[in-house]
């Protein structure tokens, strides 16, 4: 009986893994992303000054100056640093997405032979921002249990430095 079953188990197994990849597959090409809507008009409103604010998020003084507050309590810092840690972690998110924006741009460009040479300087930068967003989350875990602080001024960097590479070319094209 234990062989009659072993057939059953495979096709039911292979039945869930096909099924785990097809899903996966939709939703990658079929559901539509935001980020991908109007990316023109999205370059157009686009500034990288407005993730300045993660610096201070999770800035250690802040932590010093509440904690001289008469009246703050440990429950309340602890709160504090949840909430922070929230609002970082979606202006993360965001700055995640307006990188692929922006990459994404910039790949229409090269393929448009506008500017052939991005192909590479694309890469590099996708090389670097994905680095920088590792080293970003590794430094969250830590600073969630209490160690080490976190440094965001690397991923906002890779941002400010792809945006600047592509200015010349996408403001051409957007004229």
């Amino acid at each position: 009986m234990g062989f009659a079953m072993t057939p059953i188990l495979n096709l039911t197994l292979l039945s869930l893994i096909t099924l785990s990849v097809l899903l996966w597959m939709y939703r990658r090409l079929a559901l539509p992303r935001e980020w991908q809507t109007d990316l023109e008009a999205w370059w157009r409103e686009f500034t990288p000054g407005r993730y300045d604010a993660m610096a201070r998020l999770l800035a250690p003084k802040d932590r010093e100056y509440l904690l001289a507050l008469p009246g703050f309590r440990p429950g309340m810092e602890q709160r504090l640093r949840r909430q922070r840690i929230q609002v970082f972690e979606a202006f993360l998110r965001e700055l995640s997405m307006d990188f692929y924006r922006l990459h994404a741009l910039g790949s229409e460009l090269a393929h448009a032979s506008m500017a052939p040479e991005l192909h590479d300087e694309l890469f590099r930068q996708r090389v670097r921002f994905s680095r920088a967003m590792w080293r970003i989350r590794l430094e969250l875990i830590a600073y969630r249990l209490g160690a080490g602080t976190v440094d965001p001024s690397v991923v906002v960097d890779s941002l400010r430095i792809t945006n600047r590479l592509f200015q010349p070319v996408l403001a051409g094209a957007a004229a």
